[in-house]
């Protein structure tokens, strides 16, 4: 990186003049309009900040994007390896300049990450089929999602119409990892789902045939082996 170059020169200098570790490094900058004044940077992320504000102002014919981190370490992306992520189906994140598989990857990692939201959502409603945003997570297999709505007082035992719950949602996919997770205490951090939660629906499908149909036989095993295990409630249907 330029500016860590710069900053390591600029403590040789100090060492070889013996002066103070804590010694500003100092510059003369021009101004686009022939202005010519002092500046001082006391730390290489000083430095490297005012790099990117410079390089983020002037058109570049190869630069596409610049940014600093946390250490002081600039990343340049040119306009061609842009493209090339472009043409490979990535997508970067304007916050962090990482590359994501699609705009589902960038969407997930952005609500994930960065904590993004959309204002005004309703995570209780329930839509035509009786779903709310359980079931509809649970496909996308994001146990950090369905964590962090059900955090936020999300109900994950809701069955929608044809008596599916998020558990046979995430089985239909073979979210294996999802499926753990609902089915684990909520003492234990986990979605607490039950013995009902895991009833066949209208068309007799329970979510360990859901997943053994669909070709998850090892999630389909698993899921039979949790079912067997979970204790009876008293509104369990199968009672």
């Amino acid at each position: 990186c330029f500016a860590s170059q710069v900053f390591k020169e600029h403590i040789r200098a100090m060492h070889e003049t013996k002066q103070p570790h804590d010694t500003p490094l100092r510059t003369t900058i021009q101004t686009p309009y022939g202005l010519v004044y002092p500046k001082e940077y006391a730390t290489v992320t000083d430095l490297a900040t005012a790099l990117v504000e410079h390089l983020s102002s002037n058109t570049h014919p190869l630069v596409a994007d610049v940014r600093r981190d946390g250490r002081g370490m600039l990343k340049i992306t040119t306009k061609a390896h842009l493209e090339w992520h472009a043409i490979m189906g990535r997508f970067p994140c304007s916050l962090c300049g990482f590359y994501f598989n699609g705009a589902k990857g960038l969407r997930v990692h952005r609500e994930i990450g960065h904590r993004h939201s959309q204002t005004g959502c309703d995570i209780h409603r329930l839509n035509v089929y009786g779903c709310n945003a359980s079931q509809w997570c649970a496909m996308t297999g994001s146990v950090d999602i369905l964590r962090f709505l059900v955090e936020n007082g999300l109900d994950c035992t809701i069955l929608n119409r044809n008596g599916h719950s998020a558990l046979h949602k995430a089985a239909m996919k073979g979210h294996e990892d999802l499926c753990m997770w609902l089915l684990l205490a909520k003492s234990e951090g986990g979605g607490g789902l039950q013995r009902k939660h895991m009833q066949a629906d209208d068309e007799g499908f329970t979510p360990m045939t859901f997943a053994s149909a669909n070709g998850h036989s090892r999630l389909g095993l698993r899921l039979q082996a949790a079912y067997d295990a979970l204790p009876f409630a008293m509104d369990d249907p199968s009672r």
